[in-house]
């Protein structure tokens, strides 16, 4: 029996494979391979027999371990130590603390209406708003 409609587009799946590697994403891959995302997806679970998700997750490790065998590489040579606070950051669960002090600030429930309805005519005054009961 003849098959009808045009014919699939050729992918070339080592290139596919590629992308997948330098995380493209499904966006972009289909720009590249020239396919819409449903062609993608059909085209990837006739050639893999799976699901392109799973595909997707599987092809891209080569690439994550890629990187961190850089990043690891470049930490080790690195005299500002900037690479090795981030990779200790990544993988001890150390951040940066960002201390903010509130102790000469009012709570919005302390303001008094007068002080509450200045900061509401400050804020419509710096936006260019005109105030509907000044009239036009």
């Amino acid at each position: 029996m003849a098959r009808l409609g045009r014919p699939p587009k050729q992918v070339n799946w080592d290139f596919f494979e590629k992308l997948c590697r330098i995380q493209c994403t499904e966006r972009e891959m289909c720009e590249v391979l020239n396919l819409t995302d449903k062609s993608l997806h059909r085209r990837v679970r006739e050639h893999y027999k799976e699901t392109y998700a799973v595909v997707f997750a599987r092809k891209r490790v080569g690439g994550l371990i890629s990187l961190r065998r850089i990043l690891w590489h470049r930490a080790e040579f690195d005299k500002s130590g900037d690479i090795a606070k981030l990779l200790a950051k990544n993988y001890l669960g150390m951040a940066d603390v960002q201390k903010i002090d509130y102790t000469d600030k009012k709570g919005i429930q302390e303001l008094t209406d007068e002080e509450l309805a200045a900061i509401i005519e400050g804020r419509r005054s710096s936006q260019g708003t005109a105030d509907p009961a000044q009239g036009a």
